[in-house]
């Protein structure tokens, strides 16, 4: 007796292979969100990692602070016109002749900051070597000036408006008493650098009249003799 084998039916094995066709060709989802999952569990880590290594960095970092102020460059005055107009000499023809760049270039040299220098070594900030401790360093009070003029300037920062003659000094330190002193100590000596560059124009001219006098008195009293002649 012949036994046959069962066939599957033609529709059921159509179905069949369909089936199997999508599952092998699809997206599988499972695998799709278990990679998301572990690629956003490694950007949270290294999120984290950066975060807490930049909070390290700002924790163990030491503070910086920062003073300035603004000074404006006065214009001639009436006095220093009125003495130019009668000495026929221009008064402050050399601060006018500059820019309020170069100006603030010459007022932050080492020669316009000395008496803050001299200040600052004679009190032993900022890291100036006070005059009496130089033999100690082996080094002239020449030298330690100009160290004390570099570490100054390095933490010194100016900026000229260029729509007025006004500019703008700021200083940085780590530590905040000496900001201000040394702020405090900028600011007197700019007032006082102007105050003197002022003088010293006003103190020319009143010299040009003094020195011309005479010679105007002379020629007063031959134009009164003159005078007397006719």
């Amino acid at each position: 007796m012949k036994v046959q084998t069962p066939q599957r039916p033609p529709a059921l094995a159509a179905i069949s292979t369909a089936g199997n066709t999508s599952s092998e060709g699809g997206l599988d989802l499972g695998s799709l969100l278990s990679t998301l999952r572990r690629r956003a569990l490694l950007i949270a880590g290294i999120t984290l990692a950066m975060t807490g290594a930049a909070g390290v960095r700002t924790y163990l970092s030491p503070p910086t602070y920062s003073a300035g102020f603004d000074i404006l460059a006065q214009p001639l005055n009436a006095e220093t016109e009125v003495i130019s107009a009668l000495s026929d000499v221009p008064i402050n023809r050399r601060e006018t002749d500059l820019s309020l760049a170069d100006r603030v270039s010459v007022l932050t040299g080492p020669q316009g900051l000395q008496p803050v220098v001299d200040d600052l070594r004679a009190n032993g900030i900022a890291g100036c070597v006070p005059p009496a401790q130089a033999g100690a360093t082996g080094r002239d009070n020449e030298e330690l000036n100009r160290q004390c003029y570099a570490r100054l300037r390095s933490s010194l920062s100016t900026s000229v408006s260029k729509e007025s003659n006004i500019f703008n000094t700021t200083f940085n330190g780590g530590n905040a008493s000496d900001v201000e002193y040394i702020t405090n100590l900028l600011a007197q000596r700019f007032l006082e650098y102007g105050l003197e560059s002022r003088q010293r124009d006003l103190q020319a001219g009143l010299d040009f009249l003094d020195d011309e006098i005479p010679e105007a008195r002379d020629r007063v009293d031959q134009l009164q003799a003159d005078l007397k002649l006719l």
